[in-house]
């Protein structure tokens, strides 16, 4: 079992990630354990790289646990229990609810009823990828998603579930940061990743456009093995380009 090396104490969410901060200006954070409760205080097991100075909050380790997903709102366990993400369509053309929610109030009501249904997460798009699907502009785009996002981070029933945009678009996940979300959900393969290092990034396959990808479908070794191949390469290049950049990571 993976032994933790120390672990963070705090009165709150905001103080735990204070000290998380704190942390990380002097170290890696290689890995996290769920969100700990104990006696009235939250806490946080670590596995760090290198050495930590004596920090307000540390304590001997609690229990032994699994991954988190950090965001901003709150820490998810990953690994142990399902998560449930709430996919909700801000467009007129998307495969199963296209033109449903297309509103402030219809999209609002939909977010409110996926999370009394049990999402975790709510994950939002403003522009639909469905192969043969027409692109949209960025005003366009925003004008969709930017709307949304300001409703429901004004309504406290939402103040901490965690929101994903999808988009490949760098402006339009630049400006969903700034406006409360939390996830950059990048349905390129990388294109939005340089403005997501900050927050939980999803990598997704793609191959094409949405005009072009219903003929690129040849996978000569097999599906599994090409898409796991192709998001292991995109990886790395992102990868490089990150070090490049000269951000300290562990994997540069």
């Amino acid at each position: 079992m993976q032994q933790w090396a120390t672990s963070l104490v705090a009165g709150d969410l905001p103080h735990l990630y204070r000290l998380l901060m704190k942390v990380e200006a002097h170290t890696t954070v290689l890995q996290t354990s769920p969100l700990l409760l104990r006696e009235g205080r939250l806490g946080l097991n670590l596995q760090v790289a290198g050495t930590l100075p004596a920090l307000e909050g540390m304590e001997q380790p609690w229990t032994e646990g699994t991954p988190v997903l950090a965001t901003a709102r709150q820490l998810l366990p990953l690994g142990r229990n399902m998560l449930l993400m709430g996919i909700l369509n801000l467009t007129p053309d998307s495969f199963s609810d296209g033109g449903r929610y297309i509103t402030v109030d219809t999209a609002h009501a939909q977010a409110l009823l996926l999370v009394q249904q049990g999402a975790h997460v709510l994950d939002i798009g403003a522009e639909s990828t469905r192969p043969g699907a027409t692109p949209v502009s960025l005003e366009a785009e925003l004008e969709r998603l930017l709307p949304v996002l300001a409703r429901l981070r004004t309504d406290a029933r939402f103040a901490h579930i965690p929101i994903s945009v999808d988009t490949f678009k760098p402006e339009v996940a630049r400006a969903a940061l700034a406006s409360g979300a939390d996830i950059i959900n990048d349905v390129s393969g990388g294109l939005a990743a340089s403005v997501s290092r900050q927050v939980p990034y999803i990598l997704m396959h793609s191959r094409g456009t949405p005009r072009t990808m219903g003929s690129m479908t040849e996978y000569p070794e097999g599906v599994t093995a090409g898409v796991v191949k192709e998001l292991k390469d995109r990886l790395a290049s992102l990868l490089r380009l990150q070090c490049s950049a000269g951000p300290r990571s562990r994997l540069c």
